[in-house]
């Protein structure tokens, strides 16, 4: 027979448990970066449809801007050719599940799903410099080895 203390165990160890897969779950899709890491809302970012929008009615039809998307998964070779004809260009891997891109401008948003993308964002400035040079006072000198990656 259960008495009310060991169902209230019972309970409280289901609602820890639950818990505990739900943060997990979470975390999943946290970007991790030098600077700072966060969790990417799902879809595109307010800037990214802005950007998106901005260059379809200037009619720039094969401008592309740089962004950082997101999967659920790690995208298989056919995927890749799929996002390629779509018009987003992976660059490098970032953890978790996600690359830096190039996004075409005419991209359509709806076809994310199908191509099991979570989410297309930006970084920020501080994002892309290294965060030792953020620190630096005014006057105070550094050497620090760069990548560029440039991308056409």
């Amino acid at each position: 027979m259960f008495t009310i203390k060991s169902l209230l165990t019972t309970i409280s160890l289901l609602l820890l448990t639950a818990t505990r897969i739900w943060s997990l779950d979470e975390t999943k899709y946290q970007l991790l970066l030098k600077p700072r890491s966060f969790i990417p809302k799902e879809g595109m970012s307010d800037f990214t449809t802005k950007v998106a929008s901005k260059n379809k009615i200037k009619g720039l039809h094969s401008r592309m801007y740089h962004a950082v998307v997101q999967f659920y998964d790690i995208p298989d070779e056919q995927r890749k050719q799929r996002l390629q004809k779509a018009g987003v260009r992976l660059h490098h891997y970032l953890p978790n599940f996600a690359f830096t891109a190039s996004v075409d401008s005419m991209f359509d948003s709806k076809q994310m799903q199908s191509l099991g993308i979570r989410t297309i964002t930006r970084l920020t400035t501080t994002d892309k410099i290294e965060p030792a040079l953020l620190t630096l006072s005014k006057n105070e000198t550094t050497y620090v080895s760069a990548y560029i990656l440039v991308i056409p």
